[in-house]
């Protein structure tokens, strides 16, 4: 796994898509850009960016940006936005 992943223990596949798979994890110790704390599920959104055209992958990216900047009740918060190459 990589790096960024040593921070969480995969639970679970919770689905797969054409552009990569989600994944029920529990956060290993504190840290991170996010209000998760040690011992909390979360879940994660894994994105094979390989093979993606710029396009694309810029829309990935805006994703991203768009996901931390939201705070509702009924929208879940992107808590620790990691962009890996390969893997």
């Amino acid at each position: 796994m990589a790096a960024a992943m040593d921070r969480y223990e995969v639970l679970k596949v919770i689905g797969r898509g054409s552009y990569g798979c989600c994944l029920c994890v529990r956060r290993l110790g504190g840290g991170g850009s996010g209000a998760a704390e040690g011992g909390d599920v979360c879940a994660i959104k894994q994105v094979r960016v390989e093979g993606l055209t710029e396009a694309e992958r810029g829309a990935v990216l805006n994703e991203a940006r768009i996901m931390v900047a939201l705070k509702h009740p009924n929208i879940v918060c992107l808590l620790d936005p990691c962009f890996i190459q390969g893997g």
